[in-house]
């Protein structure tokens, strides 16, 4: 009995893991066509972007670090993407470089 409701508990897990993770591509285009291409790559994006906006640099009553004009592939990207969005917000470099990685793989 106790075995069962172990694994009932981590299934449960598993799928409110694999549950957010649908949210995140259904809610960023972007993301969803890097997943259909390349799901490990996809995976490393979503982590990374996951790591930005939890380990924000500075607070929310701080503006975002000044950057430059922006590409519009990027700001292709950064309108139809909120998770790009607040991690643009939060740190655009870090941002920048998974946006580079969504465009490699031909997510824009």
């Amino acid at each position: 009995m106790r075995r069962r409701c172990l694994l009932f508990a981590l299934s449960f897990l598993a799928a409110g893991t694999a549950m957010a993770a649908d949210l995140r591509l259904q809610l960023n285009p972007a993301l969803a066509r890097l997943d259909a291409a390349d799901p490990k790559r996809a995976k490393r994006v979503l982590d990374a972007l996951d790591a930005i906006v939890r380990n924000r640099p500075f607070t929310t009553a701080e503006a975002p670090p000044r950057t430059r004009a922006i590409d519009p592939p990027v700001e292709r990207l950064l309108n139809e993407n909120p998770l790009l969005q607040e991690a643009w917000r939060i740190d655009p470099k870090a941002a920048l470089t998974q946006i580079r990685e969504i465009v490699a793989i031909g997510g824009n």
